[in-house]
């Protein structure tokens, strides 16, 4: 029975975490919150409370904590910047607590007759099309573009995939790059467009999306097999005008149409994520259309929560 690991088992660490107990893999999970140790037990999986912020400071080192070898590692922690860490270090010194924890020293490793995780796991690495900053002219984007991440989320994404890339080997890593994730209890500004709140962003620019669904799918299957790539932006890559997206949310919540503050229109057109992120590669690897594969049906899924 391979055994997995998430670290961050949030929005989308959890269901992912659910979708491994289903298919008969044994979980842990790496949590801050106590109180949310009898949730994940409920579900299968086995709660590690700590902080990957601080160091591992438990008499068993990780690894000897699940019992052995590690086939799958997740890192699903988010981005958010973290008081008085820079953000270059923010998931840096997280992922240096994490391989510490679980392999404190190759003696440990040799006399338990284990590999390191560095070397024989599977790592999973979730990031963010951030990285590639705020593009502009609508320009498509894809793996192989330029990175040039601006906001503290996006810099700590950045500095985590060099880590992953520096230590962990290309056929035991995969970096996914999703972009706005939405889906259950997730539909961003749709309170805004009910109480018809102007929006402060310019109604031309793109927004570019992956449905919770697709992105835990992507996840699961990907990282359970050898793929012809290290890295995918994990996107629908069927961007909408934020004008087209948040009028969609109008239409289906049967509210007024979006407002867009006119004295912010220009300053946001210079500073919105104005980029489109294609989405080739992952349907190649997948071989298989998205379950929501526009807005469109991801939206009108979520349909009970914008009434």
């Amino acid at each position: 029975m391979p055994t997995k690991l998430v670290v961050g088992c949030g929005y989308v660490g959890f269901p992912v975490a659910k979708r491994w107990v289903e298919q008969g893999d044994r979980v842990f999970a790496i949590t801050r919150r106590p109180e949310f140790g009898p949730e994940l037990e409920r579900a299968g999986v086995q709660p590690i409370v700590w902080d990957w912020y601080t160091p591992w400071d438990q008499t068993q080192s990780l690894l000897e904590l699940v019992g052995g070898q590690l086939s799958t590692i997740l890192i699903s922690v988010s981005h958010a910047q973290v008081p008085n860490r820079p953000p270059e270090r923010t998931h840096v010194d997280g992922l240096d607590h994490l391989t510490a924890a679980l392999s404190p020293n190759k003696s440990a490793c040799v006399e338990a007759s284990i590999a390191s995780p560095v070397d024989s796991s599977r790592w999973v690495y979730l990031s963010t099309t951030g990285v590639f900053g705020s593009g502009s002219s609508g320009d498509w984007l894809d793996e192989d573009s330029l990175v040039s991440p601006m906001r503290p989320g996006s810099i700590a994404a950045c500095e985590g995939e060099r880590w992953i890339r520096e230590h962990v080997v290309k056929e035991n890593r995969l970096i996914l790059r999703p972009s706005g994730i939405y889906g259950p209890l997730r539909v961003p500004n749709w309170r805004a467009i009910r109480d018809g709140d102007p929006l402060t962003m310019h109604p031309d620019s793109f927004v570019n999306l992956i449905h919770l669904t697709d992105l835990v799918e992507a996840v699961v299957e990907l990282s359970s097999r050898q793929t012809d790539f290290d890295l995918y932006c994990v996107s629908d890559g069927m961007p909408p005008t934020r004008l087209e997206y948040y009028s969609h949310v109008a239409k289906l919540g049967n509210y007024r149409e979006p407002i867009f503050a006119p004295e912010s229109s220009a300053k946001h057109l210079r500073s919105d994520s104005n980029k489109r992120i294609s989405s080739k590669r992952l349907l190649q690897e997948l071989q298989r259309p998205l379950a929501f594969p526009t807005y469109r049906e991801g939206l009108e899924s979520l349909l009970p929560e914008l009434t």
